[in-house]
C-alpha cells in the first residue's frame, strides 16, 4: 500500500501544478461573491497540496504495527479521493455545505491519530 500512497500523493501535486493554472483563468459567475468564491477554490486548491505530501510522507514513514500503517494509509488515502471532489463539486459559494472539505479534513485528521498512535504507543507500553 506505501507505493499506492506514493503515487497517489505525486499525483496530487501534479493536480495542484494544473489547479493553480486553472485558477488563473477562473471567470466568476455574475450570481456568485467574488471574494467567497475565490477563498473557496483557493481552501480547496492547498488542502490538494496538503494532502499530496502527507500521503508521499506516509508512503516513506516506518510502521510498528502494521494494522496502524493500514489505517493510517488508507485515511490519507480516501482524504485524497474527497479533496478532488472537493475541488471539483464545492464551487457553488455555499460555505455552509462543503461536505467533501470536511470529510477531507476529517479524514486526514484521523489519520494522523492513528500514526501518532503507532509512533507513541511503543513508547508507553514498554514503561509499565
Amino acid at each position: 500500500m506505501k507505493h499506492i500512497n506514493w503515487y497517489g500523493g505525486l499525483l496530487l501535486l501534479v493536480l495542484f501544478a494544473i489547479t493553480g493554472q486553472y485558477l488563473r483563468g477562473v471567470t466568476i459567475p455574475a450570481d456568485q461573491n467574488e471574494d467567497l468564491f475565490r477563498m473557496m477554490l483557493r481552501a480547496n486548491h492547498i488542502y490538494i497540496l496538503f494532502v499530496g505530501l502527507v500521503n508521499i510522507l506516509v508512503s516513506r514513514s516506518p510502521f510498528n504495527r502494521l494494522i496502524f500503517q493500514n489505517l493510517t494509509q488508507s485515511f490519507f488515502l480516501m482524504s485524497g479521493v474527497f479533496v478532488v471532489f472537493a475541488f471539483i463539486l464545492e464551487t457553488d459559494g455555499d460555505i455552509e455545505h462543503r461536505m467533501f472539505s470536511f470529510l477531507t479534513g476529517i479524514s486526514a485528521l484521523i489519520g494522523i491519530i492513528w500514526f501518532i498512535i503507532d509512533v507513541w504507543a511503543p513508547k508507553f507500553q514498554n514503561k509499565y
